[in-house]
């Protein structure tokens, strides 16, 4: 063998080296990229589950302040009517022991007869008065 088939053989055999050298580097390249990709899926996948996580926590969070918002209304407005009754009431009373009141000292100040007095427990809205009659013409 000459010099030239010599050289030849050795140019293919570097050339063989060349492309087995090309190929492992590919396959080690697709390996690490494999990698790489499982462990971004891996992430995508922790991190949608801790987003899905977080969304559940805020609702469950947003419903809870809207249930206790609501709990608070109904009780201002539960509070709200007790009160506005108990006003009607104490201002109808009042306006009832007023008008009592009136009734009373137009016997005493004007010189109204009455029949009788009424029986009374020193409440003057429990009194029950009589029909009167005027003694005097004015």
């Amino acid at each position: 063998m000459g010099k030239e088939s010599r050289r030849a053989s050795f140019v293919g055999r570097l050339s063989l080296s060349q492309r087995v050298l090309s190929r492992c580097n590919l396959l080690l390249s697709l390996q690490a990229l494999s990698k790489r990709t499982q462990e971004l899926e891996s992430l995508k996948s922790e991190w949608s589950s801790h987003s899905a996580s977080l969304t559940s926590q805020h609702s469950a969070s947003l419903n809870s302040e809207r249930e206790r918002a609501l709990q608070t209304q109904t009780q201002a407005q539960a509070r709200f009517e007790q009160e506005r009754r108990e006003l009607e009431q104490a201002h109808l009373d009042r306006v009832r022991e007023g008008g009592e009141m009136r009734m009373y000292l137009l016997v005493i100040l004007v010189g109204w007869e009455v029949e009788c007095f009424p029986a009374c427990d020193g409440r003057v809205g429990d009194m029950k008065w009589p029909r009167v009659q005027k003694t005097q013409a004015y």
